[in-house]
């Protein structure tokens, strides 16, 4: 159950399930239905959100850089929001310490490397913030017994 409550913050800040409408809150779900009909997404970029992948083409990922401003993961400029992400996952896990620095340092993580990529346009930056959190949250779940790694690690 720990494993399903960490993937939990994976999954809502990165919105890789954004078709599975039965997991996310209404305001998240009702995120996704907006962002869908505002960009022309095909529908392998729907299939690859089903398997819980990144978008192909460059309407996908803008749906995305949608969904995750809606969510208040990205700034309105399109950058990655650590302040935001932060409070959310205080209130996400609140009393749960261990998932809680689990999500922190995948946070703060990509929050140190999003910015020295130099990407501009905020559907690729999209693309890059789940990249960055799948990859974090991997290494994390690589480590033993789920311990975080070293800042080297970042």
């Amino acid at each position: 159950m720990t494993q399903w409550k960490t993937a939990s913050f994976f999954v809502a800040m990165a919105a890789l399930v954004v078709i599975a409408f039965a997991g996310l809150p209404f305001q998240n779900e009702m995120a996704v239905m907006q962002c869908k009909t505002k960009f022309d997404v095909t529908s392998e970029d729907i299939q690859l959100l089903k398997d819980r992948k990144l978008p192909a083409s460059h309407s996908g990922k803008c749906m995305m850089a949608c969904i995750l401003k809606k969510m208040k993961v990205m700034t309105k400029r399109g950058q990655f929001d650590l302040r935001n992400v932060q409070k959310w996952l205080r209130n996400k896990y609140q009393g749960d310490q261990a998932n809680l620095a689990k999500g922190t340092y995948v946070a703060e993580a990509c929050a140190n490397i999003l910015p020295t990529l130099g990407i501009q346009d905020e559907c690729e930056m999209a693309a890059e913030i789940m990249s960055c959190v799948r990859n974090k949250s991997k290494l994390i779940k690589k480590t033993a017994d789920g311990q975080l790694p070293s800042s080297t690690g970042i």
